[in-house]
C-alpha cells in the first residue's frame, strides 16, 4: 500500500529531549557500519568535528555484495558500490545536502552535521529551517526517509548509527529532537516535498543539526518471500537544507559553510503575502487621490 507520511516539529520549546523521534526506515545493514567522527577543539565551539559520511551496500546475493563507506571532518563525500543495471548504488553528502540512488538489492544513505551559534543579541529566539527532498520511488518494496535532528550537544557518526541499529523504526538518538521528517514507502512515484520548522536558540549558545537521509530497494524477495525485483529510487539531487537566523543576527556555521536561506513557513508567507496587499491598497488610494 502506498503512503506518505510527513511530519514538521518546530517551535520545540527547550529543546525537550525526552520527545519521541519520528519514524525512520533506514537498512539495518547499513547501520552497523560505523565510523566516528574526529573531534578537536574550535573556538567559540565545543570539542567536536561537523561531518559528512556517506554509505552504500549491496545486498543481492552475489559477488557484489558488501559495504563502501565515505566520511569525512570538512568534504563532501561520495560512496558507489556494485554495478548497474543489477544491485547498485551511490551516496553523496555534503554540508547542506544529501543524497542517493539505489537499484534493486542495495541501500545506504547519507548524513552531514554542523554547529551552529547565533550573536549579535540577548535572550532567546527562533531559526528557521527546511529542506527540500525530491526523486522517485519505483516498486513495491523501495522506500526512503529523511530526518533533520537538533541537539544542545555534539553529533558524531557512531551515536547516530548505534541509536538507528538498536531499532530503525522508532530511532531514539539520545539527546536530540527531530526537527522536520518525512518518509515515502512502497513506490510512491515521483515526489517533491519541502519541510519547514523552527528551532529555539539562545544567543552566544551554540547548537548542533544532523541531517540523516536513506532508504533501501529490495533485492529478489522480500521478509515474506514475495517477489520484489525491479524497485529502484533516486534522490541523488535532493534534501537541500536552508536556514535564517532572526533578523539583525548573525549566523556562524561551525564548518564556515556558507548555508541557503531557509524556505519561509506558511505563517511566515501569509505575512509577506498580507503585507503586499497592505501595500497595493496604499499605492491604489494615492494613485486615486
Amino acid at each position: 500500500m502506498k503512503r506518505l507520511k510527513t511530519t514538521a516539529l518546530g517551535l520545540i520549546a527547550g529543546l525537550d529531549m525526552k520527545s519521541s523521534l519520528a519514524r525512520a526506515m533506514l537498512p539495518k545493514n547499513w547501520l552497523r557500519t560505523g565510523l566516528a567522527a574526529t573531534l578537536l577543539t574550535i573556538s567559540g565551539f565545543a570539542a567536536s568535528t561537523p561531518f559528512t559520511y556517506a554509505a552504500v551496500e549491496t545486498f543481492a546475493g552475489d559477488s557484489t555484495d558488501g559495504a563502501t563507506v565515505m566520511s569525512s571532518a570538512s568534504a563532501p563525500v561520495f560512496a558507489e558500490r556494485g554495478t548497474a543495471p543489477a544491485a547498485y548504488g551511490k551516496a553523496r553528502a555534503q554540508f547542506g545536502s544529501n543524497g542517493f540512488a539505489f537499484q534493486s538489492g542495495a541501500g545506504g544513505g547519507s548524513m552531514w552535521s554542523d554547529g551552529f551559534l547565533v550573536t549579535g543579541g540577548s535572550g532567546s529566539g527562533l531559526i528557521n529551517v527546511s529542506v527540500n527532498i525530491h526523486g522517485s520511488v519505483v516498486g513495491t518494496e523501495a522506500d526512503m526517509s529523511y530526518t533533520l535532528f537538533a541537539s544542545e550537544n555534539p553529533f558524531d557518526v557512531q551515536t547516530i548509527l548505534d541509536s538507528f541499529d538498536l531499532d530503525d523504526q522508532n530511532p531514539q538518538v539520545a539527546g536530540a529532537v527531530p526537527i522536520l521528517h518525512t518518509e515515502v514507502n512502497n513506490g510512491l512515484g515521483s515526489s517533491n516535498i519541502t519541510l519547514v520548522g523552527a528551532i529555539p536558540f539562545t544567543y552566544g549558545q551554540q547548537f548542533y543539526l544532523a541531517s540523516v537521509f536513506g532508504g533501501d530497494v529490495c533485492a529478489t524477495t522480500n521478509q515474506n518471500q514475495q517477489p520484489c525485483s525491479g524497485g529502484s529510487e533516486d534522490f541523488f539531487n535532493s534534501a537541500n537544507f536552508g536556514i535564517t537566523g532572526p533578523a539583525g543576527a548573525t549566523l556562524v556555521a561551525q564548518s564556515g559553510t556558507t548555508y541557503a536561506t531557509a524556505v519561509p513557513e506558511p505563517a511566515t508567507w501569509l505575512l509577506l503575502f498580507t503585507g503586499s496587499i497592505s501595500a497595493l491598497a496604499v499605492s491604489r488610494r494615492r494613485t486615486n487621490t
